[in-house]
């Protein structure tokens, strides 16, 4: 018995090796896992190419989108001032005579008083040139007598 007993532990401390069907097993394993991390990888760049497609697609979506902005602006402002001149334009027609009648009376009336106010300053350097004392005699003469006035009227109040 005492030689039975190193003979055992001689197998036990010695590795066992794996057989091939496990081998074999885990690197089929190994096998797909490395199947996996690349179909990974492929995903990424084919979610990245995506991404960018859609971003680009975006873009020549805002530009057409821009584009066709411009073309309406460009096709319809004309239109839209050509309708507007025609329906507005009746309507000044209209107006258009009695303005221009007013301008005419307006103008004859503008004449007239061009030709007073002419007169006006003429007449009025000449009696200044003529009567200059006697007018700033006139007018200290009012000035004190509005000062003698609003005198009386101070005096009646405070009396």
């Amino acid at each position: 018995m005492v030689t039975t007993a190193p003979a055992q532990s001689a197998a036990d401390a010695a590795p066992q090796r794996p057989s091939d069907e496990l081998i074999r097993r885990l690197n089929v394993i190994a096998g797909r896992i490395d199947d996996a991390i690349e179909g990974g990888r492929d995903t990424r760049e084919r979610i990245g190419i995506l991404e960018q497609r859609i971003e680009d697609m975006n873009q020549r979506q805002m530009r057409t989108f821009d584009t066709l902005e411009q073309r309406l602006d460009e096709r319809l402002s004309p239109r839209i001032g050509e309708a507007v001149n025609a329906m507005v334009q009746p309507e000044l027609a209209s107006f258009r005579a009695p303005l221009e009648a007013q301008a005419v009376r307006l103008a004859a009336v503008e004449n007239r008083l061009e030709r007073v106010e002419t007169i006006q300053v003429d007449s009025m350097s000449a009696l200044d040139v003529r009567f200059g004392d006697v007018a700033y005699q006139t007018r200290l003469a009012l000035a004190a007598a509005g000062l003698v006035t609003l005198c009386g009227i101070m005096v009646v109040l405070l009396r």
